[in-house]
């Protein structure tokens, strides 16, 4: 029997089994392998030495315990005891380019598959870090992110503790985790809730106007965002909207949004307060018509 036969069989029955395993046997949700990785240092993601503010909120973050709040398609969110911080830990499952048998030799039609998983996974990676640092170094005030953290350094030395939706506790080296740290913002929704409950529907319109603001200033600083569900992008802090879910941004040329632009970023909105509060859609049509009118008379 051929002998390139025989390692090629042998090769693609250890594949199997392997695959088989990770993915029949994975744990479902959150567990600590999913968050550790071992990427290699890269300069692209090198935010020099923290501030003394952020010196400060890194103190803050290693003086609390932080509980699991919820999952997203990049990131386990977890609340500080506060209830004032977020820090949003990323999953690695799909950005690591260390895979098994990575370089064992291979047959030729093996190690296209190889390196194309490789290049894949690299390019995820960039993709999602390169949307994270658009997010803190050109919007931040747009999106309440503080801290970002996308290599392994040894000048944070803190650890973070954890609680699992398990409830088991960790003790983690932040200098050895990828991470973002951001303000806690209240849900678009629920604020807009909370004020029309409370009768305060100039407040809740001024809310509602203030979500188109804030469509219109990223996408004048030059950034686009993939994801156009304002339900779970857009939150509230001390009243004032922020992007919460920044793992879709790209930069584009700055320009005003168009009609077609407002309606994509505000289709699920409109849904919602059809749904709830239908007094407010001519208000959010009238906040539209009279920015995309502000805008022409420039011109």
């Amino acid at each position: 029997m051929n002998k390139r036969f025989i390692f090629s069989f042998s090769l693609l029955l250890v594949l199997l089994v392997f695959t088989i395993a990770t993915t029949t046997y994975r744990p479902k949700g959150f567990t600590l392998q999913k968050i550790l990785s071992k990427h290699p240092y890269n300069s692209r993601w090198d935010f020099g030495q923290p501030t003394e503010e952020q010196e400060a909120l890194l103190d803050q973050v290693a003086s609390q315990t932080f509980r699991y709040l919820g999952s997203g398609a990049e990131c386990y969110a977890f609340l500080s005891e506060d209830g004032q911080i977020v820090i949003k830990l990323f999953k690695q499952k799909h950005m690591k380019t260390q895979i098994p048998f990575a370089g064992c030799p291979m047959p030729y039609e093996y190690k296209l598959m190889r390196d194309e998983l490789i290049s894949r996974r690299s390019a995820k990676r960039m993709k999602c870090f390169g949307s994270y640092q658009i997010a803190y170094e050109r919007i931040k005030k747009y999106t309440g992110v503080l801290f970002l953290h996308l290599n392994h350094t040894t000048n944070i030395n803190r650890s973070i503790r954890l609680i699992t939706p398990k409830g088991k506790p960790y003790i983690l080296d932040m200098d050895k985790l990828e991470f973002l740290i951001q303000k806690r913002a209240d849900s678009v929704y629920i604020h807009i809730m909370e004020l029309m409950d409370s009768g305060k529907v100039e407040e809740a319109k001024d809310a509602i106007t203030s979500i188109l603001d804030l469509l219109v200033n990223r996408s004048l600083s030059g950034v686009g965002d993939s994801d156009t569900d304002c339900e779970k992008n857009i939150g509230f802090i001390n009243g004032e909207p922020v992007h919460i879910d920044v793992g879709e941004f790209y930069s584009m040329k700055p320009c005003f949004p168009s009609y077609q632009t407002f309606s994509a970023m505000t289709k699920d909105l409109r849904l919602w307060l059809n749904s709830h509060y239908p007094e407010l859609i001519p208000h959010l049509d009238h906040a539209i018509e009279v920015r995309l009118e502000s805008n022409l008379s420039v011109y």
